[in-house]
């Protein structure tokens, strides 16, 4: 299974993390009607970038308030 990677030693040795509020990228929140039901949907997610590794973090919610305050809230969090 291993010889799948071949050379290793230029893997690298640390990685950057991108999870921190001046590494955030993108904030997206969206609403749509659900295929199935007259039901509306909310959801959004904030996207960062640290050098080349890249992070994404999903929320689900109620209505559009709910997943912003779950946004802030995530991002308040972060260091």
């Amino acid at each position: 299974m291993l010889k799948l990677f071949g050379n290793t030693s230029s893997v690298p040795s640390s990685l950057n993390n991108p999870f921190a509020t001046d590494k955030v990228e993108r904030i997206f929140i969206s609403m749509s009607k659900s295929l199935f039901s007259d039901k509306f949907l909310f959801n959004g997610s904030v996207e960062f970038t640290n050098g080349r590794t890249k992070g994404e973090q999903k929320f689900e919610g109620t209505d559009i308030m709910d997943v912003v305050k779950q946004i802030y809230s995530f991002l308040e969090q972060l260091k």
